[in-house]
């Protein structure tokens, strides 16, 4: 059905937040301050992305085809980063603490995006099995198909996702949890 080849783009963005505090308590007061209004209140991290799609169609003497079809995969990552004080370093424990807390914060939104990565893949995979189907009568029916191919693709990892963050308790099972 879609003669040439599939293409998909990713955009991935990882913007970060400053927090600061010499305690875990001022860390942890700093990242309910500063967290981003693009961060779910609670969390202290978010990954947010989107999967957008566009093709060509061409009908042809025996019906409509796909000519060409491509994915947009935008990816954005959105973490604290940690200033310590310099006028009165914290402790050893602390940071140690700290770089637990990040690592297992990253591994989880890093989970997030590899969702996204993998429903641009689905995507491209349901499109492919379309074209063993054949021409379709008209461009319309095939262009339908091809939008209900992407929009079941999105509803199915939407829920992935919060199965993913129920499963992981939005990061805690992975370290992400502070102080």
């Amino acid at each position: 059905m879609c003669v040439a080849a599939a293409q998909n783009t990713i955009l991935w963005t990882t913007n970060y937040y400053t927090v600061t505090g010499a305690s875990a308590r001022e860390i942890r007061s700093s990242l309910t301050r500063s967290r981003p209004r693009q961060v779910e209140t609670g969390m202290d991290a978010a990954t947010r992305w989107r999967l957008e799609w566009s093709f060509t169609t061409q009908l042809g003497p025996s019906g409509c085809r796909c000519t060409g079809f491509t994915t947009r995969t935008l990816i954005t990552v959105i973490l604290p980063r940690w200033t310590p004080p310099t006028n009165s370093p914290p402790d050893a424990a602390l940071r140690a603490h700290w770089s637990r807390y990040q690592a297992g914060l990253g591994a989880h939104e890093l989970g997030h995006a590899q969702l996204a990565l993998a429903a641009a893949a689905e995507l491209h995979k349901h499109v492919k099995e379309l074209e063993t189907l054949g021409e379709s009568a008209d461009c319309a029916a095939l262009e339908r198909r091809l939008n209900q191919a992407g929009q079941r693709v999105l509803d199915h990892y939407g829920k992935l996702e919060k199965d993913y963050d129920a499963k992981t308790r939005h990061g805690v099972t992975q370290g992400a949890s502070f102080p």
